[in-house]
């Protein structure tokens, strides 16, 4: 969704949505805010709800170490990241 600065679009759509869809969500928002005023009612629902900071960044490998605290079985499915394997040339 595009609209101009003050637009409406987070308060109007972007949030009344979060808090009725009962599916799973990816929401781009740089101010956090929708992630602030949903994630506890969609976490009352039984859903996951994080946030991904620039603490985190967009660094899969970042991410991926992230969700493997709360997803142990699928850290199990990851490779092995402690080493670096050799190019030789």
């Amino acid at each position: 969704m595009f609209s101009v600065s003050g637009g409406f679009k987070t308060d109007g759509v972007a949030i009344p949505n979060a808090l009725m869809f009962d599916g799973p969500l990816i929401v781009i928002d740089t101010k956090g805010v929708i992630h602030d005023l949903t994630a506890a009612v969609r976490r009352n629902r039984g859903r996951n709800a994080w946030q991904i900071t620039a603490d985190i960044g967009l660094d899969p490998i970042k991410l991926l170490i992230a969700l493997r605290r709360t997803f142990e079985s699928f850290s199990r499915t990851l490779p092995n990241t402690s080493h670096r394997p050799r190019i030789s040339t």
